[in-house]
């Protein structure tokens, strides 16, 4: 049909880039073999810790940058397990990120940030740690260089095997869906919600 065939470029358009982030290689392979079902012509990349990922978002940054379509964190969509594990280096690699967000925000306006802003800014970004950590810095960075510029942002996915004790953190901490584990069925409806959700948070900004 017309609507399908509108679908299919839409998501085309706006699925290129999908990341994964998981401490389990067993799930990281289940979510990547479901999600190439799902979306086939998406690239999807996977992440053992929370620091891997912020490796894989910068790296993704330079090669997918906005002015050629690419999301504003390289990825149109990461998904992230809630209980994640590595390396307390994730700190570092945080707040990287966040420099390059706060430099190109202020090149591009004339507005200065108070003291009292970078701090908070500052400890933010030294708590990466979960997953909803993970989101609650990518949803900050995507606030910081939304100030002034048209921005690219991702879709953000938090999923917990333990979903009862998990789904609040998760919501709070900016995500756009909360999944169980298993997650819901990766289907042509699933891709359509997804990429209407993603749509609209992208007019939004």
């Amino acid at each position: 049909s017309v609507r399908a065939a509108f679908q299919n470029v839409a998501a085309a358009d706006h699925i290129k880039n999908i990341l994964v982030v998981d401490s389990h290689e067993i799930f990281l392979a289940l979510f990547t073999k479901s999600l190439k079902h799902m979306v086939p012509h998406a690239s999807v990349a996977t992440a053992r810790s929370a620091e891997e990922a912020l490796t894989r978002i910068e790296a993704a940054r330079k090669a997918f940058p906005q002015r050629d379509g690419g999301s504003t964190h390289g990825f149109d969509i990461i998904v992230v397990e809630e209980r994640l594990s590595g390396p307390s280096s994730v700190r570092q690699r945080a707040c990287g990120l966040r420099t390059n967000a706060a430099q190109l925000h202020s090149s591009s306006t004339s507005s200065t940030q108070t003291g009292g802003e970078a701090s908070v800014q500052q400890r933010r970004s030294d708590d990466v740690t979960s997953g909803s950590d993970l989101i609650r810095h990518l949803v900050e960075l995507e606030r910081i260089e939304g100030r002034g510029n048209s921005i690219r942002p991702s879709l953000m996915i938090g999923v917990s095997a333990r979903l009862a004790q998990d789904r609040e953190k998760i919501e709070k901490s900016g995500a756009d869906c909360v999944w169980g584990k298993p997650p819901p069925e990766m289907n042509s409806s699933l891709r359509n919600e997804l990429l209407k959700l993603l749509m609209k948070k992208r007019i939004s900004k």
